[in-house]
């Protein structure tokens, strides 16, 4: 994906919720193709997983992450997950 504009994200780890969705799947592949590590998040995992793996096949780095951001619980283990697989959080 070619961005109409520069910015470079590159070794930026992006979280975005709802990632899984046709309006934040769009911000997910975007922040990939400014070169951001995105970790795509969704209630529904394999909505998400869905996501990463296009990201995937264009070139961008993605996981998948299944998160109810009104558990707690939920939110602390996809955290655990985002920094063992892409490191610490820069964008959220």
């Amino acid at each position: 994906m070619k961005l109409p504009f520069e910015i470079d994200l590159k070794d930026k780890v992006a979280v975005v919720t709802g990632g899984g969705g046709v309006l934040c799947s769009g911000f997910a592949k975007t922040l990939a193709a400014a070169g951001a590590k995105v970790a795509v998040c969704d209630l529904r995992y394999e909505a998400a997983a869905k996501v990463a793996d296009e990201i995937t096949a264009a070139g961008g780095v993605a996981i998948a992450c299944e998160m109810n951001v009104l558990e707690k619980a939920s939110v602390e283990a996809a955290e655990s997950l985002i920094r063992e697989k892409l490191g610490n959080v820069d964008i959220l």
